[in-house]
């Protein structure tokens, strides 16, 4: 995540705030036209540092700004460029649909009558009791249910997902639950690189692997809260189902391209590309991070799949 306002400020820019913009006259109009940009023709995200003016056309991230007004490279802006720290980008998060009403908090003793997942149910899945008390994962030891706590963004307990581990069991708890107003793991995202799945045990999976910055959307549907509280990441990668074989998975993965234009400057795509597994939860190491490592860029919002 890019602090907008403060490397605009830097850079000695005049603008003024325009709803989720910022708005000023073209920083590059005179290099690029021969002319001064007399009105406000250029505009820049407040959240993202995309920009683009709508008289000449020059657009570009934060990093294209910094570097054409600067001289220096694309890569030497990308150590200059300021970024808020992880409170800030807390501070700034949710006050879009994500409030959820002080009722709808439950007691932290509500999940008293669960324990931690036993050892044979995660050999079975590769998890690590880490991994497993980082998450918050819990074990329903009378119907052998994994127990996945659904917090706020600010960790208030609302609910949580049943999953079976012997039987085709799923269910959330209570009915109704506003899921699609947090993330699984948001609490323990400490920043940088946010990979993003559908099953809270994923991300489980990949920290007892050794990746961090793992968050599930708790299924294959994403909301635009979700994303929001995705901008506090430096980088989000999307490992949903493997749009390569999975239907499911390819429309999630093209919503996703077209919701978080705009809004993400930094995403790229788990490249699934010689994996034959559905997701991470079910590939070992070496798979999770060379999918990571070749993830596909989206540069300003194009579309990466075909």
């Amino acid at each position: 995540m890019i602090d907008v306002e403060q490397n605009l400020i830097t850079l000695g820019i005049d603008y003024r705030a325009s709803g989720h913009e910022f708005t000023a006259p073209c920083p590059m109009h005179l290099q690029r036209t021969g002319r001064e940009d007399l009105h406000p023709s250029w505009s820049i995200n407040a959240t993202t540092g995309l920009f683009i003016c709508y008289s000449c056309h020059y657009r570009g991230s934060m990093y294209t700004l910094i570097a054409d007004m600067t001289g220096v490279t694309i890569e030497q802006a990308k150590t200059t460029v300021v970024k808020p720290t992880l409170t800030q980008s807390m501070e700034r998060v949710p006050k879009l649909d994500i409030k959820i009403k002080r009722a709808e908090i439950m007691p932290e003793s509500t999940l008293a009558k669960y324990r931690m997942p036993p050892r044979w149910a995660r050999r079975r899945r590769g998890l690590t009791t880490e991994a497993c008390e980082a998450y918050g994962v819990l074990w329903n030891p009378t119907d052998e249910y994994w127990v996945l706590p659904i917090r706020t963004p600010e960790g208030g307990l609302i609910g949580w997902q049943e999953k079976g581990e012997m039987t085709r069991h799923f269910k959330n708890f209570p009915m109704g639950v506003k899921k699609s107003r947090s993330l699984f793991g948001y609490q323990i995202f400490t920043g940088g690189r946010m990979i993003v799945v559908e099953s809270p045990l994923d991300p489980v999976k990949m920290r007892s692997n050794g990746v961090i910055g793992g968050v599930s959307t708790y299924g294959s549907e994403v909301s635009r809260a979700q994303i929001h509280l995705m901008t506090a990441a430096d980088e989000v990668i999307f490992a949903l189902d493997n749009y390569l074989s999975d239907d499911a998975g390819k429309r999630s993965t093209l919503k996703m391209v077209e919701e978080t234009r705009g809004v993400l400057a930094h995403v790229r795509m788990f490249n699934y590309t010689g994996i034959g597994s559905k997701d991470p939860g079910d590939m070992v190491l070496a798979d999770i991070e060379q999918g990571i490592k070749d993830a596909r860029s989206r540069v300003m919002g194009e579309r990466v799949i075909s």
